[in-house]
């Protein structure tokens, strides 16, 4: 009996690896490359420079990029040791953060409870995300791979009660990104709330804390491109306000957020969401945390909204998953929400190569940028939305006019 469990349990990690490999092979056969806009100058080029130049003899270094050293520091390493072209070293480091992201986060579900099936369908979704997958494939060049595979770890420390090493793994995914505070913040939200286990989460927010602190002071920089200033009290406190004041782009905003949780918001009900909430139990305070320290730094972290908003793929893929195991959500439901996500997110598109102001509109939502085609995706978002609505009533329908048959 017990080998019999050990081969099943080795049997679904393996299909989830091979369905794992599969999607990401898919994307990435889909989606061009960066390098075919010859026109783009973006601050991927800082990170390309840590790779080839490192921290040490770099006067090119810039605030914030040159606190992200970890993704670029392990390209440079891979350059130098097997003789990889940039471009080959970073995407590799994307094939493996985005394939590492989606079975750290099945390994989640299934501790959660959730069934195979279910977890399987929710990092399917998770991965369709147009930021979560698609973009960093397209543009490998970017310090975000290894952040999201280290979040899922140092949830899964915290939640054994395995506090050191998730403070040792938030401190290195620091080194990758600063959405890497949303566990330590999360376990200090949650210890507030018990009255428990408070010099634990404080250890882990003050060590998390530190390395921030510590990494601006050791790494020289020649200037600062940060999109909220914190030389001054003065300019932190304008930027404080003016951001959200910035109507153009808090509507953006807005938008990049309901875009992500489009599969959440096409399964919606008042009451599978009371019953998937009350099932969380204490886990509901650790994600409402997590996806209100999301939101925060999403305001006033810089241009690039959308790509923000996809550090909310926790709450999202419990949500999902705990919607799809405690209510019986039909096969059209999810055969609709599937066809959305694909075509809403872009999938099946290569990224637009004639001008910048194409490749901007190609998603939506960047920035305070407002157009006709932010309309377009508005409305489209929208009719999604509806329909998800209205197979769903369609469906209830049916089944009442079965049951009276009967």
């Amino acid at each position: 009996m017990p080998q019999r469990l050990l081969s099943r349990e080795f049997t679904r990690w393996a299909a989830v690896v091979i369905f794992t490999l599969a999607i990401l092979f898919t994307i990435d056969r889909l989606t061009n490359s960066v390098i075919d806009l010859a026109w783009a100058e973006w601050d991927f080029n800082h990170y390309i420079l840590m790779a080839e130049r490192g921290l040490s003899d770099n006067p090119g270094l810039v605030a914030p990029y040159a606190y992200r050293p970890l993704t670029p520091l392990l390209a440079g390493w891979m350059m130098r040791t097997f003789d990889f072209s940039t471009w080959r070293a970073f995407k590799l480091i994307a094939w493996a953060g985005a394939a590492l992201n989606l079975i750290t986060l099945y390994w989640l579900l299934r501790l959660a409870g959730r069934r195979f099936s279910t977890c399987l369908f929710v990092i399917g979704l998770i991965a369709l995300g147009h930021y979560q997958v698609k973009f960093l494939l397209f543009d490998p060049f970017r310090p975000d791979h290894l952040a999201f595979p280290l979040i899922n770890l140092a949830y899964l420390a915290l939640w054994n009660g395995l506090f050191l090493p998730a403070a040792l793994v938030i401190s290195l995914g620091l080194l990758s990104r600063e959405f890497l505070l949303l566990p330590a913040g999360a376990h200090l939200a949650a210890a507030w709330q018990k009255k428990t286990e408070w010099l634990p989460a404080a250890l882990v927010a003050a060590i998390a804390l530190a390395v921030l602190v510590f990494t601006r002071r050791l790494i020289p920089v020649s200037g600062h491109e940060d999109y909220v200033s914190f030389f001054s009290f003065g300019e932190l406190w304008r930027a404080l306000v003016s951001v959200p004041l910035n109507w153009r782009r808090t509507l953006n905003l807005l938008f990049c957020l309901l875009a992500y949780l489009l599969p959440l918001g096409m399964l919606f009900t008042k009451d599978r969401w009371r019953k998937m909430w009350s099932g969380l139990g204490e886990r509901r305070l650790w994600l409402a945390a997590h996806a209100a320290l999301t939101l925060l730094l999403a305001l006033y972290g810089g241009t690039d909204l959308a790509r923000f908003v996809v550090y909310l793929y926790l709450p999202l893929a419990v949500a999902l998953g705990g919607i799809l195991d405690d209510d019986e959500v039909s096969t059209p439901e999810k055969v609709l929400i599937l066809v959305a996500v694909i075509i809403f997110n872009r999938i099946p598109w290569s990224y637009p190569t004639a001008s910048l102001d194409a490749y901007l509109d190609f998603f939506g939502g960047y920035h305070d940028r407002l157009n006709l085609t932010s309309a377009l995706r508005w409305m489209e978002l929208t009719g999604w939305l509806a329909a998800g609505a209205a197979l769903r009533m369609w469906l209830r329908r049916g089944s009442k006019t079965g049951l009276n048959k009967k």
